[in-house]
């Protein structure tokens, strides 16, 4: 394997570095490098930076350039043996590279095609209706990962292809150009859309009635730009019912709030095969930070061995302090972390290992700041064997805990609160009848004497009574 970018000429690089947005083939044609060369290549990769694009768009479609042509020679008549093909790049103005469907690589595994064009002419009156890049693709059988962006080939050309000639099981692309190769369906494992979808122009059953069509399918990457906070509600339940058989999930809701933490790691629980995860997401606001919903998925989850959680900023309106329900300087903070999970023999979480990292971008270009963290989190209940505690702390501790037995220590506590409320009121209670009958016996005592008295001095009537 071989990258254009690597190079170790001393001169070369220290040119690559002063000079970013020159194309890095006449660089290297311009020190008589020796780059296109090379014989016998099992995989190339060419990486299109942003000044590529806006200075020599046209050095690949102009087939009469010096450049163009050692690097086609290079890659067609000395490389048959090529295995893996890789022209990247990201633009909304592709280039054309339309030489790349005269080569015939029959070892041919792995294509992936960014940002570019290979039949942006139209055909002549007396040519086929079949495209050259579909002829191209038909003559490697043995192909197994194609990756294609929105500007490699229109979705109609792609309906043209000889059914029995592809059996790729990685597809990589746009959603309309998958659906326009019904043939693969019965052999694609791995699927990632490469563009982001808008949920207010593609609706969540047309992309679960295409993912359902799937029997094969394990590893599925999907984005979508929300229109609200509420088009989510179905979104994971729908993934869920048409890939059963999922084993690794890359799923990005952005320019809205979409999963609450607690609410997602119970329902992802439906990917019974679920070994991977990596989600990112617009923090709901108020949620917990991004440790605490690791530990969630993780104990809710115990097969995912790896995860990574992104928490990315949500889209405003305006930049400008107009948009009142939003704050006046909004700030651009992203959070990004990666997860292991360790269980015990029976299968349960043990300890969860997190790499986090924070950036935050200020306003009016004050800069950047960034921070990085690693943690070791102890997921095992604070009543189990090791980490239990003693004496009032282990006590304190399991009068806490989120557990049944924390459930029943807390009604032990509060039933031994009622039996002691009920003991002191009757304690008081009987005390206070006590004294008060005490009282009553010393006004008796006292008030004895006088009524003695008066019962003395008062005259005595008697009366007779004779037959």
């Amino acid at each position: 394997m071989f990258w254009l970018t690597s190079s170790p000429h001393p001169l070369r690089q220290s040119l690559l570095t002063q000079a970013p947005g020159d194309l890095l083939i006449e660089i290297a044609l311009a020190l008589e490098s020796q780059l296109f060369d090379f014989i016998n290549l099992t995989g190339f990769s060419l990486t299109l930076k942003p000044g590529f694009y806006d200075a020599h768009m046209d050095t690949f479609f102009d087939e009469d350039r010096a450049s163009s042509r050692q690097m086609w020679d290079m890659l067609i008549l000395r490389c048959p043996n090529l295995q893996e093909l890789i022209i990247e790049g990201v633009s909304s103005l592709p280039t054309d590279i339309h030489a790349l469907v005269h080569g015939r690589w029959m070892k041919l595994r792995k294509l992936v095609l960014g940002d570019v064009s290979i039949d942006c002419t139209p055909l002549p009156p007396d040519m086929p209706d079949k495209r050259p890049f579909i002829t191209f693709l038909e003559a490697h059988s043995g192909l197994e990962s194609l990756s294609l962006s929105k500007y490699t080939i229109l979705p109609q050309h792609l309906s043209s292809i000889d059914p029995d000639s592809l059996h790729i099981t990685s597809f990589t692309g746009t959603l309309q150009q998958l659906q326009a190769m019904p043939y693969l369906r019965n052999y694609l494992k791995s699927v990632t859309f490469r563009d982001p979808m808008l949920t207010r122009e593609v609706s969540t059953q047309a992309v679960s009635a295409l993912l359902q069509s799937l029997p094969h399918l394990m590893e599925l990457k999907i984005s979508f730009i929300l229109n609200s906070m509420y088009d989510s509600g179905n979104l994971l339940r729908s993934l869920m019912v048409a890939c059963p058989r999922l084993r690794h999930l890359d799923l990005t809701c952005g320019n809205k709030p979409s999963f609450q933490m607690d609410t997602f790691s119970k329902t992802v629980r439906g990917f019974p095969k679920l070994q991977s995860l990596h989600l990112t997401v617009v923090k709901y606001p108020g949620d917990e930070p991004l440790s605490a919903g690791a530990a969630r998925i993780a104990k809710a989850n115990p097969r995912l061995t790896k995860f990574e959680l992104t928490f990315i900023p949500p889209t405003y309106p305006l930049s400008l302090p107009f948009s009142l329900p939003h704050p006046p300087f909004p700030l651009s903070a992203r959070s990004t972390g990666s997860f292991e999970l360790t269980t015990d023999r029976h299968g349960l979480p043990l300890t969860l290992l997190g790499f986090e990292h924070s950036r935050l971008v200020w306003p009016w270009g004050l800069g950047v700041s960034s921070s990085s963290c690693r943690y070791v989190s102890d997921l095992r209940p604070l009543s189990a064997p090791g980490r239990r505690k003693t004496g009032w702390r282990g006590m304190l501790g399991l009068l806490v805990e989120c557990s049944f037995a924390g459930e029943e220590m807390r009604m032990i506590v509060f039933c031994g609160l009622l039996v002691s409320l009920a003991i002191w009121g009757f304690l008081v209670h009987r005390t206070k009848a006590g004294s008060l009958s005490e009282v009553m016996r010393v006004v008796e005592i006292q008030r004895l004497p006088a009524v003695q008295g008066m019962l003395s001095s008062a005259p005595v009537a008697r009366i007779q009574v004779t037959a």
